[in-house]
């Protein structure tokens, strides 16, 4: 049963925007051009390059949580497959670490962010637009939160044995739906990067970087783990992408033959799965 393969996991990131809907800014811009209702004015309480660290680490965050996880509920839960839960457990700790060392470094910061922005707004400053350092560290933060899988069985209410047979059919329909929308997940993204690899070395005069052949390799480790519904197409596609994951991205520049017979295998593995429009 899934709940025995799979648990749901959330991720939740808060980051502090840094910008303020000036209603005095925007009013004096609508009476200077004649306009009504015509937009708002949004400060940039802070330099915006000392967030870019911040927002690296939550993209970080967001990024491998989506790699490793598969789509479930349109709430944000999504399947994490036991079989990489230590492995998602120790990377997301240590992706959170960096998060959060960030965030300090830039409440280290904020005070003297905060003097800049007296020069840099001019008389748009507004010190009642500023919190103090504690309270603007509340503003970042990252959760993880875990959850099993439900099942049908798990329905509980009063009502008629017809009532709760169809109610469990109707849940069971659902689980169903959100199995397949994963396994379609799995085959998008072989799509994208097996793809993207036959665009590039299909031409040429392409240039590439070594991530062509990280990005295969990377989705080639964790297909067997997401297949959680023992696609047997999956297995198959798993085992023709192992040339693409194992080749070496300095043999794909200097040789034209390898080059040639390494897009043959990534046009047969497209070849392979299903259409776009499938369900």
């Amino acid at each position: 049963m899934l709940n025995h393969k799979a648990m749901l996991m959330t991720l939740s990131i808060s980051q502090w925007t840094a910008r303020k809907h000036d209603k005095h800014a925007s009013s004096e811009i609508e009476k200077n051009h004649g306009a009504k209702n015509a937009g708002r004015f949004n400060k940039l309480l802070v330099d915006a390059d000392a967030l870019k660290p911040i927002a690296s680490a939550a993209n970080a965050l967001r990024d491998y949580h989506n790699k490793n996880t598969l789509p479930w509920t349109d709430d944000g839960r999504r399947l994490l497959p036991s079989k990489l839960f230590m492995q998602y457990t120790q990377d997301m700790r240590k992706l959170k670490d960096t998060f959060n060392t960030r965030v300090r470094e830039f409440v280290d910061g904020y005070p003297a962010l905060v003097q800049t922005a007296r020069q840099r707004l001019g008389t748009l400053y507004d010190p009642r637009d500023y919190p103090d350092a504690a309270k603007i560290a509340l503003k970042f933060y990252v959760s993880i939160d875990p959850e099993p899988v439900p099942s049908a069985s798990d329905f509980r209410v009063d009502v008629g044995e017809t009532e709760m047979a169809r109610v469990r059919h109707e849940l069971e329909q659902a689980v169903r739906a959100r199995q397949e929308k994963a396994v379609n997940d799995i085959f998008a993204r072989i799509r994208e990067v097996v793809g993207t690899m036959h665009e590039r070395l299909s031409d040429p005069k392409a240039v590439f970087r070594d991530s062509l052949v990280d990005n295969v390799k990377n989705l080639h480790g964790v297909i067997l783990a997401l297949n959680l519904t023992d696609d047997p197409l999956l297995i198959q596609l798993h085992k023709e992408m192992e040339p693409l994951a194992s080749v070496s991205p300095r043999t794909l520049r200097i040789s034209t033959f390898r080059r040639r017979e390494i897009d043959e295998v990534a046009c047969k593995v497209l070849s392979l799965l299903p259409p776009t429009n499938s369900n």
